[in-house]
């Protein structure tokens, strides 16, 4: 109703662009591209525009080449620091800042110039990762990588908050489409480069790269980019405004969610004190920060993650196959090559189509269908399984992967899309900080399951060595041994299988909205000369009527 009476105020004012019941169709195209031609105008274009978002692809690329750089380069690390059983923590201690951080990120986008926050985030990524590079042993790396995963959290819900003040609406799915073909590329060559540094150079270089790159990032956005000011209000107002219970709560209570789940069946027995205590202060840490959520009213929709095979398809080729870190890298190319392709696809057939929700739905469902083939894979599966299943769940995620954030864009005013992005950015993040620890404890339990029966085996050290261990088994126990480890893995599989699934009803879930009828609703509420949160209201209202 409240769209209704917009519209007619608006015809009042504009008959030129009035409503497409009035009007013939090429009346309507004329009009939706005068549309498109005004918005455009309050945007970047040329080089400008060229500069920026090389920029912000550039921070996107940073932050998935350090997700993926440091899995070749782990054991040097641990050569060189003597601290096998900190592996975990390498990758914990990343994904739980990163994470547990962004609906702060979320909050501090609306209340302070984003602009800053981009700028302040991107230099604790920096240093965390100069930290990494320079570190002198394993507790100072561990450190290092909270840091830099906690400078990720902004880098990351930035990149997407700030593309809405840089290419209008109707674009963004194009644009949105680079971000996941970046991802893609950066995911692909991350354990190529970490190879070629730690054995032509020294593993330390796959984090002081970042600090070049970092520094044009900087430079790109600092002097390019041209925000809105940050609201008016006190600063108390605004710390008023920030998520620090959230946070506070959030992220001991996935610590030792994590701790318990490494330490259970391993370090501690099931039904230690130390375990017990864990699992019951995990859950209650939880429940009260979703109850904090929900008082403070923040969310939007978001599906699952479900790049959650990602981590382990490589280990499957290394233990398996048989191959070193660098090959691995190079035989998981079919699986983010499609996803590259199939985001770049999706973000420019939304752009045309306007509807983002079908891809999401679909690319859920074509890589349950490749993970569903994965979990298949035994130690006598053929290369062109493995490469080709790889390449049915890559194009799964490539579809699917800028929906949510499409979607935050599409259905919240401007001034929430920061915190719609952090919290769809948190849920993709977390994921992997809760399933990693909890794959590995199967793959361990599994292991000692399948290999108890073998004579002058350490199943307990076999499972601590990692893959790399095999390679040194006599060739008597070897065979067995790698089928083991492949029941094991497929054990792994299935937990991949079952995420990617449970992601297909948080797709179901998103509202099926047009992009280019927003731009078009936005840009007629707005020449109606309506204060800015008069028209923000009433596109809220609309898109809640316009559900299914």
């Amino acid at each position: 109703m409240a769209s209704e009476e917009a519209r007619r105020s608006v015809d009042s004012h504009h008959p030129t662009l009035s409503t497409p019941q009035s009007q013939d169709p090429e009346k309507s195209s004329e009009n939706d591209a005068k549309v498109e031609k005004v918005e455009e105008e309050t945007y970047p274009s040329g080089l400008k525009l060229l500069i920026i978002m090389a920029a912000l692809l550039s921070a996107v690329f940073l932050v998935s080449l350090d997700r993926m750089i440091i899995a070749t380069a782990i054991p040097k690390i641990t050569d060189d620091f003597h601290s096998a059983d900190d592996i975990g923590w390498y990758s914990t201690a990343f994904q739980l800042t990163a994470c547990s951080f962004q609906l702060l990120y979320g909050k501090l986008y609306t209340t302070m110039n984003v602009k800053g926050v981009f700028l302040t985030s991107l230099a604790i990524f920096e240093i965390g990762s100069a930290i990494c590079g320079a570190a002198p042993n394993s507790i100072a790396f561990i450190i290092g990588r909270a840091i830099a995963g906690t400078g990720t959290g902004g880098l990351v819900s930035g990149s997407m908050s700030l593309i809405v003040y840089t290419v209008p609406l109707h674009k963004r799915p194009m644009y949105q489409g680079f971000f996941g073909a970046i991802s893609g590329v950066a995911s692909a060559a991350g354990p190529l480069f970490g190879g070629i540094f730690t054995s032509k150079a020294t593993w330390r270089w796959c984090f002081y790269i970042n600090l070049p790159l970092g520094a044009l990032v900087g430079m790109g956005v600092m002097f390019f980019l041209q925000v809105p000011k940050a609201p008016e209000m006190s600063l108390r107002d605004k710390l008023a405004q920030l998520d620090f219970y959230g946070t506070g709560l959030i992220l001991p209570g996935v610590v030792c969610l994590v701790l318990g789940l490494e330490w259970g069946g391993t370090t501690y027995a099931w039904n230690n004190g130390r375990i017990i205590a864990l699992f019951v202060i995990s859950p209650l840490l939880l429940i009260a920060f979703g109850l904090v959520q929900g008082i403070k009213h923040d969310g939007v929709q978001s599906e699952a993650n479900n790049e959650f095979l990602v981590f382990y398809i490589p280990v499957w080729l290394q233990a398996i196959r048989g191959l070193s870190a660098v090959q691995s890298g190079i035989q998981t190319l079919p699986m983010l090559l499609p996803m590259f392709g199939a985001s770049l696809v999706g973000g420019i057939l939304i752009r045309r189509i306007g509807y983002y929700t079908p891809f999401s739905i679909l690319g859920d469902a074509v890589a349950s269908v490749g993970a569903g083939f994965i979990y298949t894979l035994t130690a006598d599966s053929s290369k062109s399984q493995y490469l080709g299943y790889q390449s049915i769940y890559g194009i799964g995620l490539g579809l699917s992967f800028m929906a949510p954030n499409i979607a935050a864009q599409t259905v919240l005013p401007k001034r929430d899309v920061p915190i719609g992005i952090g919290l769809i950015f948190f849920s993709q993040l977390i994921a992997p900080s809760i399933l990693v620890p909890v794959a590995q404890t199967v793959l361990n339990t599994q292991l000692q399951k399948q290999l108890s029966g073998l004579p002058g085996l350490d199943k307990f050290s076999l499972a601590d060595g990692g893959v790399t261990s095999i390679v040194d088994l006599s060739p008597s126990v070897r065979p067995q041994v790698i089928r083991g480890y492949a029941k094991a893995l497929q054990h792994v599989f299935m937990v991949g299988l079952i995420v990617t699934c449970i992601s297909i009803f948080g797709s179901l879930a998103l509202e099926w909205k047009n992009t280019r009828e927003q731009l078009n609703e936005k840009k007629k509420l707005a020449d109606s000369n309506a204060p800015n949160e008069e028209v923000e209201a009433k596109l809220s209202i609309s898109g809640g009527q316009e559900k299914h």
